[in-house]
């Protein structure tokens, strides 16, 4: 798993998340270990409380956990932003984290 430019710095030490995220950056942690341990992108959706969907036509893929939080991912080995078939996410083994949002209450109701 890699970060975008913009979130390396933020990503890359429990203390840089701390200070991003606040009491949220467990959460963070949490699921950048557990999206780093799987084998595929298709293997995040696997585990408990998370998914793996498009995110419309950009190439980019939303990882959700249903504890409130969205990362958006697109696959390291497509060719910049060039959309992978949904049948093909077994062979993505590396995502580069592009976003971390926190969801709302009306981002859960959509």
């Amino acid at each position: 798993m890699l970060f975008s430019a913009a979130l390396d710095p933020l990503c890359r030490s429990a203390r840089a998340r701390r200070r991003q995220w606040g009491v949220g950056s467990a959460l963070v942690g949490r699921v950048f270990f557990e999206l780093y341990a799987v084998a595929h992108l298709a293997d995040a959706a696997l585990l408990p409380g998370m998914s793996v969907e498009r995110d419309g036509v950009t190439g980019r893929y939303s990882v959700t956990h249903m504890a409130g939080l969205r990362l958006v991912v697109r696959a390291h080995n497509a060719a910049h932003y060039e959309e992978v078939d949904a049948d093909q996410l077994e062979s993505v083994s590396t995502v580069v984290v592009e976003a971390v949002r926190f969801l709302t209450e009306e981002d859960a109701a959509e």
